[in-house]
C-alpha cells in the first residue's frame, strides 16, 4: 500500500483482497513523516470499520471502531479503552518506500485519488515542518533521558533500534 497527500490529511485508508480480509492503513503525520501501519480488520462483512477521533494519546492519533466505539492506539496497536479494552490488531506487512521504487515493483497499484469531494489542496502539507521541528507540539508520557521525544526508531515486534545509531553502526 503506497501513501500520498490524500492520506496525509484523511489519516485512513480501508482497502480489501476479495472476500478474504479487509486492510486498514493508518498514517500519522503527527507521530512522524514515516510512521504508517497497516492491520488485518477482520473478514469483509464484518470487519471492524475504524475513523480518526480526533484524539491524541503520547502523540498517537487514536483510532475509534464504529461498532463499540472503543478507542485504539496506532503505536500499541490494540484498544485502549472501550468494551474492545486490550483487543490487540493484527499487524500485516508494510514497506516504506519512494513512490518510484514502489511502481518498479508494483505496476499495476492503484493510487487514492485527490479528487475525494472535499475542497482541499492536497499539495499543502497540514503538518509541514513538524517533523524537523525540535519542539513538541503535543505531550507525550514517559520521555527518554537519553533520546530526543522526536528521534526516529525502528519498531519491530517489541523491538526497537535508534536509526541514527544503526547508520553510524554501519560506518
Amino acid at each position: 500500500m503506497a501513501l500520498n497527500s490524500t492520506q496525509a490529511m484523511h489519516l485512513m485508508v480501508w482497502d480489501s483482497s476479495g472476500t478474504h480480509a479487509s486492510v486498514s492503513s493508518a498514517w500519522s503525520s503527527v507521530v512522524s513523516d514515516h510512521f504508517a501501519v497497516a492491520f488485518d480488520a477482520g473478514p469483509v462483512g464484518k470487519e471492524r470499520q475504524f475513523g480518526v477521533s480526533g484524539l491524541l494519546y503520547n502523540s498517537d492519533v487514536l483510532l475509534y471502531d464504529r461498532a463499540t466505539e472503543s478507542l485504539w492506539s496506532q503505536l500499541l496497536m490494540q484498544a485502549i479503552s472501550g468494551p474492545a479494552k486490550g483487543t490487540r490488531l493484527m499487524a500485516l506487512p508494510a514497506v516504506h518506500t519512494s513512490w518510484r521504487a514502489w511502481r518498479e515493483k508494483y505496476p499495476g497499484t492503484m493510487v487514492l485519488s485527490v479528487d475525494t469531494g472535499f475542497a482541499r489542496d492536497y499539495s499543502v502539507d497540514p503538518y509541514a515542518g513538524y517533523d524537523t521541528d525540535t519542539a513538541l507540539y503535543f505531550p507525550v508520557r514517559g520521555e527518554s533521558r537519553r533520546y530526543h521525544p522526536k528521534e526516529r526508531v525502528l519498531g519491530v515486534e517489541g523491538e526497537r533500534w535508534v536509526l541514527r545509531e544503526i547508520g553510524e553502526a554501519q560506518r
